[in-house]
């Protein structure tokens, strides 16, 4: 398919360094340093699908697994007047001067002073179930989320299965002298039965959270999941409920990334629940840092993304989400509208946001508002009610203008 070639500015695309968003992150959680120095304030020409999830301001690209996102900084008008006839999932070539950013623990790639290059239209993409590969399970779990979840700099993973085979299948993380593994095997139904044998171990814990086929054994100290077709297995991972929350970390970002696969094989919409709330967004609403973005399954296709609090001050609440943004496509999934959630809760109205519904119980909260075919519910939890209540509301104005 032959692409199609836009007018562009002094940059002479022939003459950059071109590069895909997949290649790009792939580089760079080799060798961090030696990254930044190669690219940092080169003009580059990324390649990757758009995405039109983010704030109208910005334009998107992610890789093929619709994760490793490239964002243009400060957008151009005329690009930003392309955005409304680009298809989603169209692939795009975008030039710019490369920017790495930090916060927190999540970096950031960002393009300045971009132009559109090149764009194909997509057609008939994933009608076979097919036409979403199985993702590779070292990009199921990033560095920033195994970092969050130890605690301490992990190297970045490598293809290398826990059966002692070297493929896609397996991810090893080093830190000091522990290795974390993460193993993926796809069509779980043809799995041996040893996954419900070790289901039902002395020690074993349901993981509600993550998925209704989720637990952890504690010993030796594994999280298991089924997620459709897909059987996920993580270990090494430490004692008690440090280890237990370690690996629901990762989990969270595995399993959602999962359900995101699914949903595009079966042409379901999907709305990345991580795009909505920015990290210092969270942290400056609830006050204090919170530890990053994981991101977990929900029921009917839906995603979620949640934010805990750390330190020996947090509530244990607080510690495990003490706030979460959850998407459910109104076609398709749970709820019809936002209506039929405000009665299964018995939800009130939210004066500040017209058309929202809020309802709290126990010092937690949540808030919901329907916007671009999908249920956008806000969670929060703080020491009190009207606490969790001001915090809900507050994040739900950022994260509202960011749903198209």
């Amino acid at each position: 398919m032959a692409l199609v070639l836009f007018p562009h500015g002094a940059l002479a695309a022939a003459d950059a360094t071109r590069l895909s968003a997949d290649a790009l992150h792939a580089e760079f959680e080799k060798d961090p340093v030696a990254t930044e120095a190669k690219y940092a304030g080169q003009r580059v020409v990324v390649s990757g699908r758009f995405n039109p999830t983010f704030p109208r301001t910005q334009f998107s690209m992610v890789g093929e697994q619709g994760l490793n996102f490239v964002n243009c900084e400060e957008t151009p008008a005329p690009l930003l007047a392309a955005k409304a006839q680009i298809a989603e999932g169209t692939l795009v070539e975008v030039a710019g001067t490369l920017r790495f950013r930090k916060l927190g623990t999540l970096h950031f790639f960002d393009l300045q002073g971009c132009t559109l290059e090149k764009r194909e239209p997509v057609v008939a993409r994933a009608t076979a179930t097919t036409a979403v590969p199985t993702p590779k399970a070292c990009d199921l779990v990033t560095l920033e989320e195994m970092r969050a979840a130890v605690g301490a700099d992990v190297q970045p993973g490598r293809a290398g299965a826990p059966d002692g085979t070297d493929d896609d299948r397996g991810c090893q993380w080093k830190a000091g002298s522990t290795t974390y593994e993460f193993y993926l095997v796809e069509d779980a139904a043809n799995v041996p039965s040893r996954f419900e044998t070790t289901k039902q171990s002395p020690g074993t814990v349901p993981l509600s959270a993550i998925g209704d086929d989720a637990f952890w054994v504690a010993k030796p100290r594994i999280l298991q999941a089924r997620v459709g077709p897909f059987l996920m297995i993580s270990g090494g991972w430490g004692e008690g409920m440090a280890g237990l929350i370690a690996a629901q970390t990762t989990a969270h970002g595995a399993v959602t990334r999962l359900q995101g696969v699914l949903a595009r094989r079966a042409g379901q919409p999907w709305l990345d629940a991580c795009t909505l709330l920015t990290q210092a967004e969270v942290d400056t609403v609830l006050g204090r840092a919170a530890r990053a973005g994981s991101l977990s399954a929900a029921p009917a296709a839906g995603a979620a993304c949640t934010f805990a609090l750390t330190g020996p001050d947090a509530a244990p609440l607080e510690r495990l989400a003490a706030a979460s943004v959850t998407t459910f496509p109104l076609n398709g999934g749970p709820f019809a509208s936002v209506k039929d959630w405000g009665a299964m809760l018995e939800a009130s109205s939210v004066a500040e946001m017209p058309g929202t519904l809020f309802s709290d119980a126990a010092g937690s909260a949540q808030l919901a508002f329907e916007k671009g075919g999908f249920l956008i519910v806000i969670g929060t939890a703080a020491s009190d009610a009207a606490k969790a209540r001001q915090q809900a509301i507050a994040l739900a104005k950022l994260a509202a203008p960011r749903v198209h």
